[in-house]
């Protein structure tokens, strides 16, 4: 591909175990708690939601135990038996989520070649999203999923004033440089940066501004 995306930041996805594990999780690190968010009927997960500034959040998010089941993979992982384990312990930051207006790009891009774009909606949002076929989270989170409102309205339009804000997003892989080049393809190298991992390990972290100082996750 040899245009850019033109994708923007959109929000950041934490994972838990529980709605409540995940708030309480936040609202400890923070000093702000997220504010309710709502339900996902197709995925059957719910979420917690926190203004970031502009038009950027972090939404925690959970399977539902009174959801029925999922028509496809749950998305970000929440189907693995790795990821399960791992938030039984702790929430974690576990991807992000860019957007875009011209989403049908996104399967010329080697990494999502196999992406499919499914239509979602909750309450008065509508959005258009690129599924991974299996549902798990592209390069281990470090790639974002990506998203097209269909709305007028986007989420933070009804969120509350937070004073959390976003500082850094940071990537840390043993591939750092084809992450980093397929980052740059989407227009988002001002947005993330991946280095290399000097143990090998894979590893999203963020770091915020807070009541409570600035705080890393």
């Amino acid at each position: 591909m040899n245009k850019k995306m033109n994708c923007e930041l959109d929000h950041l996805v934490l994972g838990a175990d529980t709605l409540d594990q995940g708030c309480d999780f936040i609202g400890d690190l923070f000093g702000e708690r997220p504010h309710p968010g709502g339900e996902h009927p197709n995925m059957g997960t719910h979420n917690a939601l926190m203004h970031l500034g502009g038009t950027v959040y972090l939404e925690v998010i959970a399977i539902n135990p009174n959801a029925a089941p999922s028509d496809w993979p749950r998305w970000f992982s929440l189907d693995e038996e790795k990821t399960r384990l791992s938030l039984r312990d702790q929430p974690k930051l576990i991807t992000w989520v860019a957007r875009t207006n011209n989403i049908d790009m996104i399967c010329s891009l080697d990494e999502y070649a196999q992406s499919i774009v499914r239509s979602m909606s909750r309450g008065d949002l509508a959005w258009q999203f690129a599924f991974s076929t299996d549902g798990r989270c592209i390069a281990d989170g470090l790639l974002p999923h990506v998203i097209e409102w269909q709305s007028d309205k986007h989420p933070t339009d009804a969120m509350l004033a937070s004073p959390v804000q976003l500082l850094t997003l940071r990537g840390y892989a043993p591939d750092a440089n084809d992450i980093q080049s397929v980052i740059n393809k989407m227009g988002l190298s001002s947005i993330f940066n991946c280095d290399p991992a000097k143990d090998g390990t894979v590893k999203l972290t963020a770091e915020f501004t807070t009541p409570k100082g600035v705080i890393k996750l």
